[in-house]
């Protein structure tokens, strides 16, 4: 998932990561200060914005684009009927306006800025039913578009966009709703999908799991759940690296240290040479993990940050956005204390 795209210029901003509850239906979001002093660090202090359009809605997405926060799609939460509603936030004007809604209502997709537009894939769609659909929305002409669909459903998949290119992984099929390790690859400049990305497979079957990509073009898969191909076991806490090349096969580097908390359904944030991961659920201990903590790209070390609170993280989204000091409605009282705490 791409979390910045085209962020406008200017100094009278703040960086703030959002942390979007999908589960329960709250309209509180929480967020949290990126360190003016230094754009890889995050500020220890987690306060919350009321967003009413999030109200009784579960299993959307969210992403941000051109510096404007879009949510899209989920349940609802009391007649558990799937949405394909839309809503833009503008943090500069704080409005919020209703867009066109999506062609098919659907849960447990994902969703990325690509060459100027928002792309869909697959997900849960009316009556549990999987679904290969895929659709663009055009922000300029407010209108979504059906393009070639998935090679086969899916749904608790990871998406990520590299070189112009959407990059899918992992997640459940309709076929006794196992994990996968598909590697897919869609061209938008040629509506066509390849099965297998140069590199093949995924390292590990994986779904409810994280995919980002980094400025150096390198694709993480963080968290999800994976089972261990010797023990048969599974396991929550693996990460591995694609390193992507245009032109030739790729690499996958799986000798990559575990997470120190498991996690799936998390939220990941790359800043600098950091990854963070945000919340989520860990199925094996049947809990939320609280613990903020981000790996280190360069030494390859995962560090502990701080706990949040339990409530709300069993399934996160995370978006990066900048808002303008002139906004009230989100708290800058970290920027004036950040640097009294011990940071990372």
């Amino acid at each position: 998932m791409d979390l910045i795209h085209q962020l406008p210029s200017g100094t009278h901003y703040n960086t703030f990561i959002l942390i979007f509850d999908k589960v329960s239906g709250n309209a509180k979001v929480q967020y949290m200060l990126v360190d003016p002093g230094k754009k890889a660090r995050v500020v220890p202090k987690v306060t919350s914005v009321n967003m009413p359009r999030l109200k009784d809605r579960t299993g959307f997405r969210a992403v941000v684009y051109d510096n404007c926060l879009y949510i899209i799609g989920g349940k609802d939460r009391e007649s558990g009927t799937c949405m394909n509603t839309m809503y833009k936030f503008d943090p500069e004007r704080n409005t919020w306006i209703r867009k066109a809604s999506m062609i098919r209502a659907r849960t447990r997709f994902t969703v990325d800025a690509i060459g100027g537009n928002l792309i869909v894939t697959g997900g849960e769609v009316r009556n549990g039913k999987l679904t290969d659909s895929v659709e663009v929305y055009d922000p300029v002409d407010n209108i979504w578009a059906e393009v070639s669909p998935l090679p086969r459903p899916r749904a608790d998949h990871g998406s990520c966009v590299v070189d112009g290119k959407l990059l899918v992984s992992g997640g459940l099929s309709n076929i006794k709703f196992q994990c996968s390790n598909v590697f897919w690859m869609y061209d938008p400049k040629t509506d066509r999908w390849r099965e297998s990305v140069k590199g093949g497979f995924l390292p590990q079957e994986r779904d409810k799991h994280v995919m980002v990509t980094t400025a150096k073009k390198q694709i993480y898969l963080v968290g999800g759940v994976t089972v261990d191909k010797k023990t048969k076991k599974k396991e929550e806490g693996s990460i591995c690296c694609y390193e992507w090349d245009p032109k030739h096969a790729g690499t996958w580097v799986t000798s990559l240290p575990a997470m120190f908390h498991p996690r799936s359904q998390c939220g990941v944030v790359p800043l600098g040479h950091r990854l963070y991961v945000i919340g989520g659920h860990t199925f094996e201990d049947d809990r939320n993990v609280t613990m903020i903590e981000y790996y280190n790209m360069k030494k390859r070390k995962w560090y502990e940050c701080f706990p949040l609170d339990a409530e709300g993280l069993y399934d996160v989204d995370v978006c990066v956005l900048r808002v303008p000091f002139e906004n009230k409605e989100f708290s800058s009282l970290g920027i004036c204390m950040y640097d009294r705490w011990i940071l990372w």
